[in-house]
């Protein structure tokens, strides 16, 4: 009994008690929304130019000069989304949904921040060099993101199911 309330006590104390829902999983850190958010930055983009109407074409078209890159973003932002919505239905009722989750939700954001990586680097190539700060912006953002996936200790733990006790 002691052995347990001592390892349930240094599993707590890693992590403040409000950190954790009702059914003891870590929640995910501010970082990692920010950047789920980040990856589905053309969705947000293409909600406003729907809802802007009038100049919803030129707002596309300033964030995305290439319509085929507005098109690979908005497949490539789906993932965040769905983690963004699925994360809050982890419990132990719903196991099947929760080991998805926890297997996938890490290395699936990787390659997608590798893959919009990629595509930032390219769109640069294709203007040969020229600077614009969204592209820039955008580089930056996502290498961050994907160092911050790569060496943080709260995204890695916060994909691990809750404390159940052994025995």
């Amino acid at each position: 009994m002691v052995i347990s309330i001592v390892k349930i006590i240094r599993w707590l104390v890693k992590y403040s008690i409000d950190r954790y829902n009702a059914d003891g999983y870590l929640s995910p850190p501010i970082w990692l929304w920010l950047g789920w958010g980040w990856l589905a930055k053309a969705w947000v983009v293409i909600v406003m130019a729907g809802v802007s109407r009038d100049t919803g074409s030129q707002l596309l078209e300033l964030f995305y000069p290439q319509k085929g890159h507005l098109y690979i973003e908005l497949v490539l932002g789906l993932p965040s989304l769905v983690y963004m919505w699925l994360v809050h239905l982890r419990g132990p009722d719903r196991q099947a949904l929760t080991h998805f989750i926890q297997a996938s939700a890490k290395p699936i954001t990787i390659i997608i921040t590798l893959v919009q990586f990629g595509i930032g680097v390219y769109t640069i190539l294709l203007h040969y060099g020229q600077f614009y700060w969204f592209s820039g912006l955008s580089l930056m953002l996502l290498l961050w993101f994907g160092m911050y996936l790569q060496q943080s200790r709260v995204v890695k733990v916060c994909f691990i199911g809750p404390f159940k006790e052994k025995g």
